[in-house]
């Protein structure tokens, strides 16, 4: 019902075409240039939504973040494309943004370009990749309490969203991230095959009418200071 897709290099003139192709309305875009980056969030029309707030990236293209109400429930949709370079800074951006927004259901979804857990998510690798990025976003999973529900439902088993043919390279660089109450009504997560993409495609079903309400949104930590997706 919601479509996320990243590095799309789709560009602010071609906008009203997009919808036209699509058929519906309701699309969202973050632009950067024709042959690099850029965000778009596109939605079906078959069930009931509001976009209650926009947030994106003017300067990169590289995320969109939507306050949605579905249902009844308000939640923060996160679609982002991560820098290809070790820039802790980025996610230390979004944590900023999301704290502007007042929900307790997150849902992030992207093409990270780096990986949870470097011994399941990898294959013939030799090095981690932006490894402070990725310190800096684990310590973000920690303080909003946010969950990996691939992982969480396939605590051992090895799939790759990203490969590379020759020489033979893979990794599972595009997953979701979701609040923890969110976990109980997740119903499926997958990894799908893809065309024309060396990027699978992720997809996650959360059905709203199971949903725990939870205590609040934010995690802090003491004496710290501090979604080729479809949904």
């Amino acid at each position: 019902q919601i479509f996320c897709l990243q590095d799309v290099h789709f560009t602010k003139e071609q906008e009203q075409l997009i919808k036209q192709q699509w058929g519906y309305n309701e699309c969202y875009f973050s632009h950067y240039k024709s042959n690099a980056r850029g965000t778009a969030v596109l939605f079906n029309n078959d069930f009931q939504f509001k976009v209650l707030d926009v947030l994106s990236d003017e300067k990169n293209g590289n995320y969109i973040i939507l306050k949605l109400d579905i249902n009844e429930n308000i939640y923060t949709l996160v679609n982002l494309y991560g820098p290809n370079t070790d820039d802790p800074e980025f996610y230390i951006h979004i944590k900023n943004k999301l704290e502007t927004i007042d929900s307790e259901k997150v849902i992030i979804c992207g093409d990270w370009n780096l990986v949870m857990d470097t011994n399941k998510d990898t294959f013939n690798y030799k090095h981690v990749n932006n490894p402070k990025a990725r310190k800096e976003l684990l310590d973000i999973i920690e303080i909003l309490d946010l969950k990996d529900p691939w992982r969480e439902l396939n605590p051992n088993e090895r799939r790759f969203t990203w490969r590379q043919p020759t020489p033979l390279k893979q990794s599972r660089l595009d997953f979701f991230l979701i609040s923890h109450n969110l976990m109980y009504a997740v119903s499926d997560v997958d990894i799908i095959p893809s065309i024309n993409s060396d990027h699978s495609v992720i997809s996650i079903t959360v059905t709203s009418s199971e949903i725990e309400r939870g205590k609040g949104f934010w995690k802090f930590k003491i004496g710290r200071a501090s979604c080729r997706e479809r949904v």
